[in-house]
């Protein structure tokens, strides 16, 4: 949040976005993007609490992992910590959501967030390993498999 106070505002015409993994998923973080008129992207480290209508609350996570697939990648996945390398199916889902503010964070304004959750999985993995998956949350607008 300082870093992206202390960067500031772009220029007109520039579009800056600052990009970052679990420990960037914060709300204030987010919400010091919107002030300085940057953009973010943030690998999602937990599940939020999103509003779906004009009262039901539900949690961002499983609501993003109901999204239909809206594209597929063939994927080459490296050789890794002694597992081979292998070939995968990614799957491409996008959507967006508005996260309410956290009701236990002091820096948080009470504001909502709208967010587009861009999610990333491989339906199949060997047996021994979990099937990889990434769920993104970004400012930018997400709604075509190209911008995805």
């Amino acid at each position: 949040m300082r870093q992206v106070q202390t960067i500031g505002t772009p220029e007109p015409g520039s579009v800056w976005v600052h990009i970052g993994d679990r420990g960037a998923d914060m709300f204030p973080f987010f919400q010091a993007c919107q002030q300085t008129q940057t953009h973010f992207l943030v690998r999602a480290g937990k599940s939020r609490r999103v509003q779906e209508g004009e009262e039901e609350i539900t949690s961002e996570l499983p609501q993003a992992r109901a999204f239909p697939s809206q594209a597929s990648r063939a994927f080459e996945v490296p050789a890794r910590h002694g597992h081979q390398a292998r070939s995968t199916q990614l799957q491409l889902a996008f959507g967006q959501m508005t996260l309410l503010p956290p009701r236990h964070e002091p820096r948080a304004s009470k504001e909502r967030v709208t967010v587009w959750v861009i999610r990333v999985w491989a339906e199949q993995a060997p047996e021994v390993e979990a099937p990889a998956e990434w769920v993104l949350l970004a400012s930018q607008e997400t709604a075509t498999d190209e911008q995805g």
